[in-house]
Parts: structure tokens; sequence; C-alpha cells
């Protein structure tokens, strides 16, 4: 192995990256997301950042938008339509860290430390909203997805944990059965008139 090429810059604490077509995204710690342009792996070159309000820890790109697990600031949904002008289009606070996100159709899978996985259904990225959550053992660090399982690092020397796989799938259609329960319930009937 032979490091080719790398991007030296002081603030850049590469934390986690993920790439789309000619771009690399990187995390890098405090208050920054990073776009690298690697059309030339050879000769990578840094192009605008964005200033995140927490701590960039881990990144997902899909299709023009990048998903920033930015620490106690939540996550960030930042538009990548247009590299040279990346700009945040909408954000979900948590209640605590968020280290890391994967997206898959509408949601994003948030590894969200003390509180363990949130699901953000993601569909208007201007106003994301949380879908559900499943509390783990220990501390969720990191999760990634295959089919309807998102694989969780929730690992603590202290609190257990270690490895989890949850069925995603499940966790959502059982939230939009217990939501149209509640719909179902607050529908008003008119009374019946009683004759005497």
């Amino acid at each position: 192995m032979l490091i080719m090429a790398s991007v030296d810059k002081e603030e850049l604490l590469g934390l986690d990256v993920h790439f789309d077509g000619h771009h690399a995204y990187v995390a890098a710690g405090a208050k920054r997301f990073y776009l690298v342009d690697i059309r030339k792996p050879t000769n990578p070159k840094l192009v605008p950042s964005v200033d995140t309000p927490g701590e960039a820890k881990g990144v997902y790109t899909i299709s023009s938008l990048a998903y920033v697990a930015d620490g106690d600031s939540g996550l960030r949904v930042i538009d990548i339509s247009s590299p040279t002008a990346p700009n945040e289009v909408g954000f979900f606070l948590t209640p605590t860290l968020v280290h890391d996100a994967a997206v898959s159709g509408d949601y994003a899978y948030v590894a969200n430390h003390w509180d363990g996985l949130r699901v953000v259904d993601v569909s208007d990225s201007s106003s994301p909203a949380e879908a559900g959550f499943i509390d783990t053992p220990g501390l969720a660090y990191g999760v990634d997805l295959q089919s309807q399982f998102a694989y969780v690092a929730d690992g603590d020397a202290y609190f257990g944990g270690g490895f989890r796989v949850v069925n995603v799938e499940l966790r959502i259609e059982k939230r939009q059965e217990l939501e149209n329960q509640r719909l179902k319930s607050t529908v008003r009937r008119p009374k019946a008139n009683k004759i005497t």
C-alpha cells in the first residue's frame, strides 16, 4: 500500500469520510464539514466547507444531500447539489450526541450515544422529524444499514453493549400502526339523541 496524495489542513480533523462521484465528503470535527474534489486522486483539492454548529463526527451522502452527524447539534442536512456552494437546508436535534448516520429511502438512522438508535423521517429535508427510536444497552457510536436491518456499534466499558442488529422495518411499521390507532381513537362520533 502507498499513500499517493493527501490534503493537509490543521483544522481538517478527518473523523469520517463518504464519497459520491467526484467528491469526498469529510466530517472534520470542530464545526466543519469539508468537500474534497477527487477527480484527480493524486491531486485532491479542497472545495468550500460548511461550518456546522457542533462537532462533525460522521457523514453519509445520498443523491444531492449530505447527512452530517454533528455531535450535540444533532443531524444536519446539507445540500451538496452544487459542490462549490454547499448549504444547510435542515436539521434535527436529538437528546444526546450524534456520532453517525446512515440513510435509506425516506429515513436517516442515527447513532445517538446514550439514547440508542433514532429513526428520522427525512422525506422533507428542510424539516426532518422523528419516526421512532430504540434505546440500546450501551452507547451507540456507529450505524450501517443493509436491507431492513440497522447494525449498531453499541459499546462502552462501563455500560456493556457491543453490537446490535435492529430490524428497523418492524419498528417503523409498529409506529405507523400506533399512529393509525391514535388517529382512530380521536375521531369524534356524534352522540345519539336520547328519546324520552
